[in-house]
């Protein structure tokens, strides 16, 4: 949506769509996890969220 708009890249919304997906996993599947993928996922999400509030901030 926030693509569609115009606010995000496409490339930063997909990754930001994938991020809310794998939030969902760790909640309903906290016990089948694998946490090297985990840890993966964690070490180069924070970039992503970093670039999401520069846009909210910059709005651009």
């Amino acid at each position: 949506m926030l693509a569609d708009a115009g606010v995000l890249e496409a490339a930063l919304a997909e990754r930001l769509a994938r991020a809310a997906a794998f939030r969902n996993l760790i909640v309903h599947a906290y016990g089948k996890l694998d946490l090297a993928r985990v840890h993966m996922i964690a070490a180069s999400g924070p970039a992503d969220l970093q670039a999401f509030l520069v846009v909210l901030r910059d709005g651009s």
